[in-house]
């Protein structure tokens, strides 16, 4: 990792605290000079390594995730980049599956809370996936705040069987409080028709 300047950390994690979605955030470090000065002066396999060891940390702070999208976005924009896996910068919006049933290896469902100064800072709540009206998912999750209003949660979801076409729907629901929906249209691709063969 370079050495960045006190200043130029302050301002990658003012960054992530004030991002409203995960586009905006993408943008707005691409242009930091942190981000710059890691594409010129750091090589892949350096940000990689670096992007490794800041998500693999069990205690995170604002300027600690704000270094961590920052060496991603850096990776992800490098000139020498490889391939790009799915990420939160990268949004879903539609599936067209060339047969049914389709595995989808990776999916990433974000989500941005904001809460009130005197609301707890810790929530329980539960992430369901559903297609249609057929339930694929459900499991417990946690919200912590922790002294800020604004929390993410990140949840990844591997290995992911669709059997038919349909809305694949993602929520994520705090208990006693609100919820977060979004919704993916899962398509067919055209069959080409059966060759016809005629008798003579």
């Amino acid at each position: 990792m370079i050495a960045l300047k006190r200043s130029e950390l302050i301002e990658l994690a003012k960054l992530y605290a004030l991002a409203n979605t995960p586009p905006s955030l993408y943008h707005a470090l691409a242009r930091t000079s942190a981000v710059q000065r890691m594409r010129a002066e750091m090589g892949t396999e350096v940000l990689a390594a670096d992007l490794n060891r800041l998500t693999a940390r069990a205690k995170r702070t604002e300027v600690s995730l704000g270094l961590a999208y920052a060496v991603l976005v850096a990776l992800l924009t490098h000139p020498k980049a490889i391939p790009a896996p799915r990420t939160l910068f990268n949004l879903l919006e539609s599936i067209m599956a060339e047969g049914l049933p389709v595995l989808v290896p990776q999916l990433c469902f974000f989500v941005l809370w904001e809460r009130e100064p005197d609301e707890a800072a810790v929530h329980q709540a539960t992430l369901s996936l559903r297609l249609d009206q057929r339930e694929l998912l459900t499991t417990g999750a946690r919200v912590d705040f922790q002294a800020f209003t604004r929390a993410r949660s990140i949840n990844n979801i591997a290995g992911l069987v669709l059997p038919t076409v349909g809305s694949l729907v993602f929520e994520m629901r705090i208990e006693n409080g609100p919820s977060a929906t979004y919704t993916v249209t899962i398509s067919a691709a055209a069959q080409a028709p059966a060759p016809r063969v005629e008798a003579r």
